[in-house]
């Protein structure tokens, strides 16, 4: 018996080292998009959502969750960064500095740009407009950005 449980155990190791060898050599890195592909001119300028502060009240250098995110989209790629005041608790820090992401493609029929490098929270983020509302998703959640003037 324990030279089966030794066997199986050695089968199912090198099974999941088999897998991940086969992720690592067939797995692309993320591209971007064809030079034909860019993002609606309903899409581009500037947008911007206000803070997002904790369920205590609100102050402008406490319990703040999310600081305000403005964001400029251009064609090919969206640059964001943080505005505004930045919380003062200690071990939360936003930086105020300029983030660009790229358009990875263009989805016609779902109305959706998948952007790829440094978003707010993650790597991976979709641009989609709805009822003249820009929402930026990220996985965990999204921000619904109105247009500047």
């Amino acid at each position: 018996m324990k030279k089966f449980q030794h066997l199986f155990g050695t089968a199912l190791l090198l099974g999941t080292l088999g897998v991940g060898f086969n992720e690592l050599t067939t797995h692309r890195p993320e591209t971007r998009a064809y030079a034909s592909a860019t993002i609606p001119k309903s899409y581009r300028g500037y947008w911007y959502e206000k803070p997002q502060y904790t369920w205590q009240e609100r102050h402008t250098r406490k319990n703040m969750a999310i600081p305000a995110i403005k964001l400029a989209v251009h064609s090919k790629y969206v640059s964001w960064r943080y505005t505004g005041y930045l919380p003062k608790a200690p071990g939360v820090k936003y930086s105020h500095k300029l983030y660009r992401m790229h358009l990875i493609k263009y989805d016609r029929k779902g109305h959706q740009a998948d952007l790829g490098g440094r978003g707010p929270f993650r790597s991976y983020n979709i641009l989609t407009k709805s009822h003249g509302r820009l929402y930026l998703g990220y996985q965990g959640g999204q921000f619904t950005l109105k247009k500047l003037k």
